[in-house]
């Protein structure tokens, strides 16, 4: 198969993470960089800390037609994006230093509902980049996943494991914590609507209301619930 082109950015630290393609065949990359004073594809860059998340769009070709970085105080970072029907959705890491941090993006700033240290957003962006809302769960995201209605599904892990279920304009529909420990919880939606959970844990730990210990280093634990 032969290579229709191939774009470099040249960014001194810059890596993507997620990447989603537009109707018109544009592409959005999502992922994590840090302002050295160097642009990205030629585009300046305002950075917010040591690290930050960034969300930008290219044509079919892979030229940047805008990038914007999401910032708090130290290595944030963007973890998934989506495009629906000419709509972003982002998630991402953000590191918050203590009460009155903020996430910034494209100009705003916005308090951090939290003490510390770890924990999450969700964006929903138009095209253009431009906030249409922002929601913060407790804890960092792991998965997110977008059903046939439009809500919005993600898992996220702090000080425990959480699962939440969005509206398409980013109300709270649903909000459980299902475990105590830390791994990265994997999510994936069931044709009936039910969610389907996996993780991996050691030790001794509660998980959905019951306690489990593993069998050796580590086990994996999968579970499915209700609509």
């Amino acid at each position: 198969q032969s290579v229709a082109w191939i774009h470099a950015y040249e960014n001194t630290f810059s890596w993507a993470t997620s990447m989603a393609r537009g109707g018109e065949c544009e592409l959005y990359l999502g992922g994590r960089i840090r302002d050295l004073g160097d642009p990205f594809d030629g585009l300046p860059l305002v950075g917010y800390g040591y690290q930050d998340g960034f969300i930008a769009k290219t044509d079919g070709t892979g030229h940047a037609a805008w990038i914007h970085l999401i910032g708090a105080a130290s290595s944030e970072y963007v973890v998934d994006v989506q495009e629906r029907d000419g709509e972003l959705t982002i998630a991402g890491n953000m590191v918050n230093s203590g009460s009155g941090s903020s996430i910034n993006y494209n100009g705003g700033a916005y308090e951090i509902p939290y003490e510390c240290c770890s924990n999450g957003y969700i964006m929903r962006l138009d095209t253009a980049g431009t906030l249409q809302w922002l929601f913060q769960p407790d804890g960092s995201p792991t998965d997110m996943h977008i059903d046939d209605a439009g809500d919005i599904h993600l898992v996220t892990l702090g000080d425990s494991m959480r699962y939440y279920r969005l509206s398409a304009t980013g109300n709270g529909l649903m909000e459980f914590a299902f475990s105590d420990f830390s791994f990265s919880p994997q999510l994936a939606m069931a044709p009936d609507g039910d969610i389907l959970i996996a993780s991996a844990f050691s030790q001794t730990h509660w998980w959905a209301g019951a306690t489990y210990t593993t069998h050796g280093n580590g086990d994996i634990l999968l579970s499915r619930f209700d609509a």
